[in-house]
């Protein structure tokens, strides 16, 4: 049985990869955050299947199909929840963004206005919120198309990720 970190990297066919701008949201937080582009023509049998989602955001890496031995099904199902979630989350990123930019503006040259740094964050930590809300709800529906055997690989990578993550210190 595979383990994380030991995938083989699917062909695509001669497709081109373009390396994707922004952040990764990994689909399933498996800590395989490498994404590569869906080949345009239908899989063969016994082909492993890799998804190219048209926003750099929110990616389903190769190695995470192969390793949780996701189905074609599975995989549109998993890619119209990604365009339903890019809708949703898409207006957050912008406020986000545009907050960011808000902060740096008012922290400028040394200025410091406490009440509005502190209006900025507040909503800073909302957006941040809702994102982190968005993500997990988003999570809980790809869990829900998974097997009970898929279910315990994802279980399995998180786990070991929070071990990792706690042994690296903050």
């Amino acid at each position: 049985m595979a383990m994380a970190g030991q995938f083989s990297w699917a062909s695509t066919r001669g497709q081109p990869h373009p390396a994707s701008e922004g952040p990764a949201i990994e689909v399933l937080s498996a800590g395989i955050p490498e994404p590569v582009p869906m080949p345009t023509s239908r899989p063969q049998e016994g082909e492993v299947v890799v998804a190219d989602l048209p926003f750099s955001s929110l990616q389903l890496s190769a190695s995470l199909v192969s390793y949780l031995e996701l189905t074609q099904s599975q995989i549109v199902m998993i890619q119209v929840l990604v365009g339903a979630e890019r809708q949703r989350i898409e207006p957050v990123l912008t406020r986000l963004s545009a907050n960011r930019q808000l902060l740096v503006t008012a922290t400028k040259n040394g200025r410091f206005d406490e009440k509005h740094i502190r209006k900025l964050a507040t909503q800073q930590s909302r957006l941040m919120a809702e994102l982190i809300v968005a993500t997990s709800r988003f999570q809980a529906e790809v869990y829900s198309f998974l097997t009970p055997e898929q279910r315990g690989k994802v279980d399995d990578a998180r786990d070991r990720q929070d071990d990792a993550s706690e042994t690296e210190g903050p």
